[in-house]
């Protein structure tokens, strides 16, 4: 493989990789879809308790 037939394939993965990423935008596939609901439950339960424990330690 030629300099030149490496650079070809390197511009046209490129190229497929920027479209596969922009209909993935497009179409709503962002981060909080790759994570379950029990872990985002899990996480918004975490911090509900880290705030009521920071209001309880003001109470004090």
């Amino acid at each position: 493989m030629t300099t030149g037939q490496l650079l070809l394939w390197i511009i046209g993965l490129s190229i497929l990789l920027y479209f596969i990423i922009k209909w993935g935008v497009k179409n709503g596939i962002n981060e909080s879809m790759l994570v379950s609901e029990e872990a985002r439950g899990k996480y918004r339960q975490e911090q509900e308790d880290k705030v009521q424990r920071s209001i309880d330690d003001l109470k004090i």
